[in-house]
């Protein structure tokens, strides 16, 4: 019974001590999907936020549904035209819904960090609820009679889209909208690509406003408005990052099937509805997506709409001279170890209420660095003056981060430092680095920056691109020569006593000025010839020296000397190699190559006293005519003997 009662509390421990793992690894996931509320002072009418144009110019149709009418209206007076999408609806006065009903692409609405950027909008659902009005339209029973949902033109607002279960403005011409009948409710994913196909790393801003009207409220003629006009978001807290509210703010929120979150008016705002600053700051607030998309949707009140605007928070993007801007110090740098890279970053702080929708919570930079450098320090400046690391920021370097680039961040960790005030104030950041070995690979001459940014809550503010190209040195050359100077003669035999005159050529091809050194040590088997090294060359223990200082870029130093060639020298080659040396770089040259011919054989002594029947009065003979002569005097003996046997 013990054993039970304690293996039971053992199982009970582990269960629990599970359970709080559970809990502890499910909690940052819950902190990461929670959206942040905010409430301001910040007048949210005052917003500039940077606006994607959806306009009929530059709006192609991807695709509609079955039901689905595209009318366009004709111009009338001051109103121009409209482009009204409608769908047809079944005469039953019940709730009616139609799936993936429009899909729009607004090409080239804008350009951001140097691409241009698509909208995609599609209406995935649309729901038609009948209204008290249902059936009293002259046009119900028309056949190419339709709802009007989505409308796109300038009347209201120069762009966006305009979500509404009816024509605005009234347009004579235009008869087969059926009004009154249904409201709308309007499923809508807007979506922001770059329009080369990479990913987009915007992060979709909306400001829905005026959502002012309650059932019952009058409208002309005697009739009344059917349902609240509502807003709503899906999968608010994994998709939205922050939304900010005005403190004069006056809805009312609820949660509603399917993970929608719903926005309406409360019972402060009356029949009048709002106007002005009002629609922004009591009947609206602002959004910002954790992507650069959000599924939302309208509600219509019938008669009502929306109009829906689209837009990424890019500080200063009316006035490029404030925008952040990268520089390199080095246009052009020689392609070695060592060399010193700065690269400099202003940043103009964003404002809130104006280029952004909050205050400044986090403020960070960042900047990735070309595998080919090596990060050594950060000096940041704030408004003219140099912070302090540990007391204004802290910087995290990660080397070889991500295919040998060292990535580096610098966190604002004083919050007065990005204060409201501090709007409109520049922080510039000095990244110093020197390259590494990694840039002495053949063929590899060009270290990009394209990674510096500047993050406010998580927002990103990229800078421009620079580069800095690596100038590889062109390797000396050494050749040799006998006669003609035209005419080299490496590789050819020479002989002894012959002149030779080497020439070493280096240039300059580095893009800065740089002092060369030119050894040349005499070539085994020759003398130098006494003054004939030009340019100031140093003859001394053998070894020939030149100095050149502040050779300029694209600059060539030629030396010459001369050397004559032993006269005993035998076969032996004539090789030589000379060395340059400059304040970054060592070479050997190629080496020449002189080949000599092998002189013929000495004559032998005859060591043997015999007197020859011929040969020189000093008794010396080559060894085949002491042969040859031998041979014919005995052939002279036999035939003597032959004769006098006869």
């Amino acid at each position: 019974m013990e054993k039970r009662q304690a293996l039971s509390v053992r199982k009970l421990f582990v269960l629990l001590l599970s359970f709080l793992m559970m809990i502890g690894i499910a909690a940052p996931n819950m902190e990461v999907f929670a959206v942040e509320n905010t409430t301001t002072d910040l007048n949210l009418a005052n917003l500039n936020l940077y606006e994607f144009k959806c306009r009929q110019e530059n709006m192609q149709v991807v695709s509609t549904g079955s039901g689905t009418l595209k009318e366009v209206v004709t111009p009338n007076g001051s109103w121009t035209k409209s482009t009204v999408f409608m769908h047809k609806y079944e005469k039953s006065n019940s709730k009616q819904d139609y799936d993936n009903v429009l899909e729009l692409l607004f090409t080239n609405a804008g350009e951001v960090n140097g691409k241009k950027v698509n909208v995609r909008v599609k209406v995935s659902h649309l729901q038609l609820n009948p209204t008290v009005y249902y059936g009293q339209q002259a046009n119900f029973n028309d056949a190419n009679a339709g709802v009007p949902f989505l409308t796109v033109d300038q009347n209201w607002g120069d762009s966006g889209i305009q979500l509404m279960d009816y024509v605005y403005p009234d347009h004579p011409n235009f008869t087969n909208d059926n009004i009154w009948s249904f409201n709308t409710k309007t499923d809508v994913t807007a979506t922001l690509e770059y329009a080369d196909g990479t990913p987009c790393d915007l992060k979709l801003t909306m400001q829905p406003a005026d959502i002012d009207v309650k059932p019952g409220n009058p409208i002309a003629g005697n009739r009344r408005f059917s349902f609240y006009e509502e807003l709503g978001v899906k999968n608010l807290d994994s998709t939205i990052d922050k939304i900010v509210y005005n403190r004069a703010v006056s809805l009312d929120e609820e949660n509603g099937s399917g993970n929608w979150h719903w926005w309406k008016a409360n019972a402060s705002i009356t029949a009048a509805g709002t106007s002005g600053q009002d629609e922004y700051n009591k009947t609206g607030f602002v959004m910002r997506s954790k992507t650069n998309s959000i599924t939302f949707a309208y509600n219509s009140s019938v008669t009502s709409g929306g109009l829906f605007k689209f837009f990424a928070e890019v500080p200063y993007h009316n006035n490029p001279g404030t925008a952040a801007k990268k520089t390199v110090d080095k246009a052009q740098a020689p392609k070695r170890v060592g060399e010193p890279i700065n690269y400099t970053v202003r940043y103009t702080v964003p404002r809130p209420g104006t280029d952004i929708i909050d205050d400044i919570k986090s403020l960070k930079f960042a900047d990735t660095f070309d595998k080919k450098v090596d990060f050594k320090e950060a000096i940041v400046k704030f408004d003219g003056n140099t912070l302090v690391e540990g007391q204004d920021y802290r910087v995290t370097v990660t080397p070889d981060n991500e295919n040998g680039q060292d990535h580096v961040e610098i966190n604002i960790i004083k919050n007065a430092l990005f204060a409201r005030d501090k709007g409109g104030k520049v922080y510039e950041i000095t990244y110093k680095t020197e390259t590494n070995s990694r840039a002495l690979v053949e063929g590899d001459n060009t270290i990009t920056n394209s990674a510096a940014k500047m993050y406010f809550d998580n927002v990103s503010v990229p800078t421009n691109t620079v580069e800095t190209k690596l100038l590889p040195p062109t390797k000396p050359k050494k050749d040799v020569f006998k006669d003609d100077m035209s005419t080299s003669v490496d590789g050819k035999t020479v002989k002894g006593g012959d002149v030779l005159t080497y020439k070493i050529t280096y240039k300059n091809t580095i893009g800065r000025a740089d002092d060369v050194t030119i050894t040349d040590a005499i070539p085994k088997y020759t003398k130098y010839v006494s003054g004939s090294a030009d340019n100031g060359g140093v003859e001394q223990n053998g070894v020939i020296t030149w100095r050149k200082t502040n050779l300029g870029n694209d600059e060539t130093f030629t030396v010459t000397y001369k050397v004559k060639v032993d006269e005993d020298i035998n076969g032996k080659p004539v090789d030589n190699q000379a060395k340059v040396s400059t304040n970054y770089y060592k070479f050997d040259t190629n080496k020449t190559h002189n080949p000599t011919p092998v002189m013929p054989k000495k004559p032998v002594i005859n060591k043997h006293r015999h007197t020859p029947k011929t040969g020189d009065s000093n008794g010396l003979l080559p060894y085949s005519i002491v042969f040859i002569g031998s041979a014919l005097a005995s052939l002279g003996l036999l035939a003597a003997r032959k004769r006098t046997a006869r």
